[in-house]
């Protein structure tokens, strides 16, 4: 059973629609990497215009599919050893959205904690 499947076995999605989900996922966080990256590059100065913030969103996006497959495949070969288990086939999708949500987690705690204001601070 693929994990976007309903309980009775009936896939809803199609294909088409998973695989749309991926890919827009992917989009998003290569902007919010864009985005994270220039702060921490520029000190959170804006970027010059709307079309350099789509290019290096843009590129990030490759960057983490690239990064997203080699962590999947690295998962996906140390899984037997730190699971017990060996992985399917159809867990395949599943780990790459892993890595890809593994990724954009990061980038925004990173953009919390190099925020001007600064991580909280939790002196009493």
């Amino acid at each position: 059973m693929s994990w976007i499947e309903r309980p009775d076995g009936r896939d809803t999605s199609g294909g088409k629609r998973e695989r749309n989900r991926v890919i827009g996922l992917i989009v998003f966080t290569g902007l919010v990497v864009a985005w994270v990256r220039r702060g921490l590059e520029h000190h959170w100065q804006s970027f010059a215009s709307w079309g350099d913030f789509f290019l290096s969103g843009f590129g990030h996006a490759f960057a983490v599919a690239f990064a997203s497959v080699f962590a999947a495949a690295v998962m996906s070969g140390t899984l037997r050893f730190f699971v017990g288990s060996e992985c399917k086939d159809d867990d395949s999708d599943k780990l790459f959205v892993c890595a890809v949500m593994t990724v954009l987690v990061v980038a925004i705690f990173l953009a919390i904690a190099a925020s001007p204001m600064g991580p909280p601070d939790w002196n009493f």
